[in-house]
């Protein structure tokens, strides 16, 4: 339960590096995966696609899948605002 706070921390503090802020969250100890989730997840909302190094993206999993969804998300909420 004190993961989110610790998140939106790193996240503010890290607002435009990704890397930093999932490096961070992640070397903190403790219950790192989670904290490293919900860091990752805010700070990539902040610095979009294009502020993930692509390395972060290499191998994963369902790649393209993935970033389809996204793309679709963002797309929506972008939509959404006008």
């Amino acid at each position: 339960y004190h993961q989110l706070p610790a998140a939106y921390y790193l996240s503010s503090l890290f607002y435009d590096d990704f890397e930093s802020a999932v490096l961070h969250a992640v070397n903190g100890g403790g219950q790192n995966q989670v904290r490293a989730i919900l860091t990752g997840t805010l700070t990539g909302a902040q610095v979009g696609m294009s502020g993930i190094p692509e390395r972060f993206l290499e191998g994963l999993e369902k790649a393209d899948e993935l970033q389809s969804l996204a793309e679709t998300l963002a797309s929506q909420v972008v939509s959404s605002r006008l």
